[in-house]
């Protein structure tokens, strides 16, 4: 039987080149003097045009038209200060969005289009000017852009110079730089150099170029980040606190900064902060017998890997967390002959450095570990005792790390002694989940419980749709998500996969969205920004050297990157840190 058209719905439908189509009309009615019902003139020059297109295109002509100006009356106006050839370029333009520019017609076409306020002719001129800016003949072109109020120019000059600092500074642009564009850059968190210490080099540069400078030199050495800074070249000065010696008391801001961070947690300051304002993926691989504990960091704009940090004692259990731009690796470790120690270490990005802090009081294997404020909590877990009579026993304490003084102390127990669980904080709360309890020890649990570290007490939330262990919690936008882990039963047992849950803050419910692969999860889930990273092989048709991202919005993955060699994240933990990969101490690891 026949559709009935006048059932069928209606679709909106687009000619794709409509636009060129009625530019390229246009344009015929003005080279024709079609309709054209204004007439501009300059320098003797007259060109006929239509004032819709001028003050569609112009806010100078489209308050001119919209007015009771003697030239809108007369249908006329004359464009002193603008010159003939101008005048054709900018018609061209306005009718075309095509403009034929050199060296020797942009300033006249500049003053065209700022006259005319025509922003995108402006624009125009500054993709020009970007085409052919370098350092050798900056100076003129930010110059114009200065006069001209081209901001994407002076974006794009102020990302080259940030970009290749070093370079700049051995170009003439460098030592004509006044000082507030100068302070700018190297104030800058986008400022990539291989050493903090090549700054007080270029400093010295400029100053010298010109003595008169003399009084903006102290405001320039604040701008370096001396907490950067190794502490032997700190206490071997610089040549240029010999010219400047009031200054030097800044070196011991660098030297307080590395006596501090020894005691304890450096609170966070300008003058240790890394120079960058991206965050980049951390893995952290545990280590074995045969292979040392492993920090990895990843650059995403070059796809490349450097081995950061290395510690030659194998883990037999390792968790991660990142608080501050520093992270803090919680380990037990095999001491020889089957003996467990505990381990705590702090990785500093800045300097790449390991320090041993306190240990906590209890070993604890498969505790569950999570970050609130300047305290990190270590909930339950499990101590291994290969010859007692009872097998492993369950812990139910709660101990607590206190960063800023690197003590630990105790904390009221969970209601449950349970191991193999996940934790995690939102809303100035603790919530952790699953594992195995002792009241059941012969299966996951499904349990979710919340902790108030004000109160020190324990609310049993909605339970989870599949019970698990051994799996990852993340908090995200309101929402709490349960990721892998090993379930008492499968979310689909012939693809052996257990499903991702989204817990519900506002109304203490779940929602089960797609599958991951069953299996040990800790630690392969990390956030960043909107997204759940994942490490190794979590996502169906993930490999064990393989990086997917999660999307919680729409439930789907995508491919992220790959570890080099084939390596296995089977036992890895993700991160993100600020990392410089311009810092020759990074840069020089590229694996």
């Amino acid at each position: 039987m026949a559709e009935r058209l006048d059932l069928v719905a209606s679709k909106k439908w687009v000619y794709s080149t409509y636009g060129n189509v009625l530019v390229k009309s246009v344009r015929s009615l003005q080279a024709n003097d079609e309709l054209c019902d204004f007439t501009i003139t300059a320098d003797k020059k007259s060109i006929r045009v239509h004032k819709v297109i001028l003050a569609a295109t112009s806010e100078y002509f489209r308050a001119m038209l919209r007015g009771y100006m003697k030239e809108t009356k007369e249908d006329i106006v004359d464009l002193g200060g603008i010159s003939a050839s101008s005048l054709e370029m900018i018609v061209e333009f306005i009718y075309s969005g095509e403009m034929e520019l050199n060296p020797d017609c942009l300033i006249d076409m500049l003053n065209a289009a700022n006259h005319l306020q025509i922003p995108t002719a402006l624009e125009l001129c500054s993709d020009y000017i970007i085409s052919l800016i370098t350092f050798a003949n900056a100076e003129e072109f930010v110059h114009i852009a200065d006069i001209y109020s081209l901001e994407k120019v002076i974006d794009f000059f102020t990302d080259k110079v940030l970009t290749n600092f070093e370079t700049f500074t051995e170009a003439p642009v460098f030592l004509s730089t006044s000082v507030s564009p100068l302070m700018c850059y190297l104030q800058s968190d986008r400022l990539k150099i291989k050493s903090e210490v090549l700054l007080f080099d270029a400093i010295l540069k400029w100053f010298r170029h010109d003595s008169a400078r003399i009084e903006s030199i102290p405001t320039l050495l604040r701008c370096i980040r001396y907490g950067l800074i190794p502490k032997t070249t700190l206490q071997s000065s610089h040549p240029i606190f010999a010219l400047f010696p009031d200054e030097a008391q800044l070196l011991q801001t660098g030297l307080k900064y590395h006596a501090d961070y020894l005691k304890g947690h450096p609170e966070p300051d300008i003058n240790w902060r890394i120079r960058t304002n991206e965050t980049s993926l951390i893995i952290v691989i545990h280590g074995s017998s045969n292979r040392p504990l492993e920090i990895v960091a990843y650059e995403k704009s070059t796809s490349n890997f450097y081995l950061v940090g290395s510690d030659t004692n194998a883990s037999r259990d390792c968790r991660v967390v990142e608080v501050e731009n520093y992270l803090y690796i919680f380990r037990v470790v095999d001491s020889g002959g089957g003996a467990f120690v505990n381990c705590l270490i702090r990785f500093d990005p800045r300097h790449l450095t390991l320090i041993i802090l306190l240990p906590g009081r209890t070993i604890r294997l498969d505790p569950a570990i999570v970050v609130h404020g300047k305290k990190i909590f270590c909930i339950g877990g499990c101590m291994d005792v290969p010859q007692g009579i009872h097998g492993n026993t369950m812990l139910d304490t709660v101990e607590v790390y206190n960063l800023a003084d690197n003590t630990w102390s105790f904390v009221s127990p969970i209601p449950d002694a349970t191991h193999s669980h996940a934790a995690c904080a939102a809303r100035n709360l603790i919530y952790y989940s699953g594992g195995i309890a002792a009241s059941n020890r012969g299966a996951a649990s499904p349990n979710f419980v919340q902790f108030n570290p004000q109160t020190e007490e324990y609310n049993y939330l909605c339970p989870m749709h599949s019970p698990r262990r051994l799996h990852e919690m993340e908090a995200l936008n309101d929402h709490i998500y349960v990721l892998g882990g090993i379930g008492s039963h499968s979310y689909d047992h012939k693809k052996n996969l257990i499903p991702i849950e989204r817990y519900s803050i506002d109304t203490d419910q779940w929602t089960i969205l797609s599958g991951t692969l069953a299996g040990r999860s800790i630690g392969h889930y990390v956030v960043v920004n909107d997204t759940i990273i994942s490490l190794g092989r979590e996502h169906i048709s993930a490999t064990e050297d393989a990086i997917w991202s999660y999307s919680p919005e729409t439930d789907s993955w995508t491919p992220y990157t790959k570890i080099p060699h084939k390596t296995s994240l089977a036992l890895s933990a993700g991160s993100f840190l600020n990392i410089n990969f311009a810092d020759e101490k990074v840069s020089k690891r590229k694996v």
